[in-house]
């Protein structure tokens, strides 16, 4: 069980004092279980659940990042890794000779398989990108702009 523990010293006239202004807040030394925590989150309001949750994801974030370094930059060296050059030459060729008709059978195998390639590498980047977007606790169309990710015109 999750025990979360909060300590603060009043007198009895303090703490009278304090629940009779609603403006002050009071903290008490409780021991909460996981349970009992969730069921005092429900009763905030949709702001402060909003900021709680924020302040929450960055302490994730947080951990995340002192205990993964490694497996954060291996991310990002996959989600950069591409293809050569000479591949997307060779693909964007076999592309234009597909649309203008003159595509042998040859070709056309091979296009087919540089285009599975490439799928399987769009899978496994995507994997990738939401792997890392949530060691960062963002979404992967944010992940994708703040890393200037742009898609290839015909990919």
């Amino acid at each position: 069980m999750t025990m979360v523990h909060v300590q603060a010293e009043l007198s009895a006239d303090e703490l009278r004092k304090t629940v009779e202004q609603p403006a002050n807040r009071v903290s008490v030394e409780v021991e909460l279980s996981a349970a009992d925590l969730l069921k005092a989150v429900e009763q905030l309001s949709p702001p402060e659940l909003e900021q709680h949750i924020a302040q929450a994801l960055s302490l994730r974030a947080q951990h995340t990042a002192t205990s993964s370094p490694t497996t954060e930059s291996e991310l990002l060296r996959r989600i950069n890794t591409g293809f050569s050059d000479e591949f997307y030459t060779r693909l964007d060729n076999l592309i234009a000779k597909r649309q203008d008709d003159t595509l042998s059978s040859e070709e056309h195998a091979e296009l087919m398989r540089m285009l599975d390639q490439v799928e399987a590498r769009d899978v496994s980047r995507l994997y990738d990108l939401m792997a890392l977007a949530q060691i960062r606790s963002t979404t992967v169309p944010q992940l994708v702009a703040a890393l200037g990710i742009h898609p290839r015109p015909h990919d």
